[in-house]
């Protein structure tokens, strides 16, 4: 009997190491390399539903749940029912607009040298290894893990040798985000945008394309050059997106150097594409807007400057935004991320990280103004990626030609070619022997995530975010449905009592008045 019980014990032991690192069949890499823990993320919050939060660190996937605790919907995607360590929010003070802002790549230093919107930062806790800003964003956004959702990084390779981008036609995520949830609850009225020069960080934040609706936008640039939209049925979309042109106009106008710029002693000129800003104390940049790099930057700070112009000025969607349904406005910053290096210089780095933070501020207040001061407001920073150049280098050195060392320094898989998957124990040793000071996990085929297993499999469909999902969305609504009701059902009761209980009271003066309580009395004149 012992020997079988220490059978057992050993059996759940094996399993447990095997399962140490969970994977995506056709996404994760057939080996995976334990790199030395990455610096975590930071979120931040901004607004009166916040202002009792004590939180000091929070996990990756109840980011969600707070957001959407605080606008008043149920958990997503069967997260942690258990929110006593979130704020209290009155029902009679719910937001109107969730309004999210995420900063690629952003160390501990720029928040506090460079970023002053930002104080009293909550350390997201990272649950799944590994992860890059695409991957992390993700979870955030849906509040599972990636063997959930199924976006790895941003690119992998399928099979182990195609290529594959996250949120293309056949990459979408499997899970639905707090966007969905919050626009299927409220039958699609809700606004929903998300808005970036990055596709992905687009799509991470928007919609899924099957639950789009006419009052849901996602923009991003296309090959640099035009903004884009992910929904298929926004309406008014004219009033939203931007031409080339009307980017460089908005640039060179009063209003978006005051948006942008900390004081007006600071100036902006364009000419001929190259812009010109000068700071207060003289120093001098330039950027050209024929710059990848430079176009990027400008191009979000341009869109997040005119969506608050246009709930501002735009008849529709002053509507939209009056109205008792809540928003959701999401913008993600990628472009500085590359700016200081590909001009050589760290300063104009610190100048990008000012614009935005003073974009930021900007659009919190007077986003706030347009919806009444009833704004929860949530910014993530994400760490910067780690680089593993030296531990990538060694590996190549150990490996033969045809296996798929990492795609990026920051994302540690290693893909075979088919003809090398019986090797893989060999080529996982190899790989451990090249990097005795990491962990290095072998990807047995029965560790990998079942729930993904069809994931790339299907060409017949526009996006991943299948029927069933969308039905589970839906019973999603009728519950959140059920719980306002329930929640508003003892207001409308007392209401009804002291309605019933007045006119009991009404009197007439007049007594030939056939009133109810003259009817009841039984006096006779």
């Amino acid at each position: 009997m012992k020997s079988i019980v220490v059978l057992v014990l050993l059996l759940i032991t094996v399993l447990a190491v095997k399962s140490e690192i969970k994977a995506v069949i056709n996404r994760s890499g057939d080996i995976i390399i334990q790199t030395p823990k990455d610096s975590s993320s930071k979120l931040f919050l901004k607004g009166n539903v916040y202002n009792g939060n004590s939180l000091t660190s929070i996990q990756d996937v109840e980011v969600s749940n707070l957001i959407s605790h605080v606008m008043g919907l149920l958990p997503l995607n069967n997260q942690q029912k258990d929110r006593s360590s979130f704020p209290n929010v009155s029902i009679f003070n719910k937001p109107k607009l969730s309004l999210q802002f995420n900063l690629a790549s952003i160390s501990e230093e720029s928040i506090k040298d460079d970023l002053t919107f930002l104080q009293n930062g909550i350390s997201i806790e990272k649950t799944f290894y590994p992860m890059d800003s695409i991957s992390e964003l993700a979870t955030i956004a849906t509040g599972v893990t990636p063997d959930v959702h199924g976006i790895v990084a941003s690119e992998w390779f399928a099979n182990g040798q195609q290529k594959v981008q996250a949120y293309g036609k056949k990459s979408q995520s499997q899970s639905a985000n707090v966007a969905d949830l919050l626009s299927q609850s409220f039958g699609g009225k809700s606004l929903i945008l998300s808005s970036s020069y990055c596709k992905k960080f687009t799509a991470a934040m928007a919609l899924h394309q099957s639950l789009s609706s006419k009052n849901s936008y996602g923009f991003y640039s296309n090959k640099g050059i035009t903004i884009e939209n992910l929904s298929q049925q926004s309406s008014h979309l004219s009033e939203m997106i931007l031409t080339p042109g009307q980017v460089e106009t908005i640039i060179y106008s009063k209003a978006f150097k005051e948006f942008v710029l900390p004081s007006d002693t600071w100036s902006l000129s364009l000419n001929s594409g190259i812009i010109q800003i000068t700071e207060d104390n003289g120093k001098t940049f330039y950027f050209n807007l024929d710059s990848d790099t430079d176009r990027a930057l400008l191009t979000e700070l341009v869109m997040v400057f005119h969506t608050v112009q246009t709930l501002q000025k735009s008849e529709h969607f002053h509507k939209l935004a009056l109205d008792a349904v809540p928003d959701m406005l999401t913008f993600s910053f990628t472009g500085h991320k590359q700016i200081g290096v590909s001009h050589q210089n760290p300063e104009i780095q610190r100048l990008a990280l000012t614009m935005i933070n003073n974009a930021m501020k900007s659009t919190y207040e007077s986003l706030s103004t347009v919806y009444g001061g009833k704004v929860a407001c949530s910014v993530v920073a994400l760490a910067p990626a780690a680089s593993h150049k030296e531990y990538i280098d060694r590996i190549e050195q150990a490996l033969d030609n045809g296996v798929s060392v990492p795609l990026s320094e920051s994302f540690p898989h290693v893909y075979l070619p088919q003809s090398q998957k019986e090797s893989q124990q060999e080529i996982c040793q190899k790989v451990q022997n090249a990097i005795q000071e990491l962990k290095v996990h072998c990807i047995e085929s029965h560790t990998y995530s079942k729930v993904l297993v069809n994931a790339d499999a299907n060409t017949t469909s526009s996006s991943s975010y299948n029927s069933q999902e969308a039905l589970e969305a839906s019973a999603d609504t009728n519950q959140v449905a059920a719980f306002q009701i329930f929640l508003f059902f003892p207001i409308l009761w007392v209401l009804f009592i002291l309605g019933g209980a007045l006119l009991m009271m009404k009197i007439s003066s007049d007594a030939q008045k056939d009133t109810l309580l003259y009817r009841n009395s039984n006096r006779q004149y």
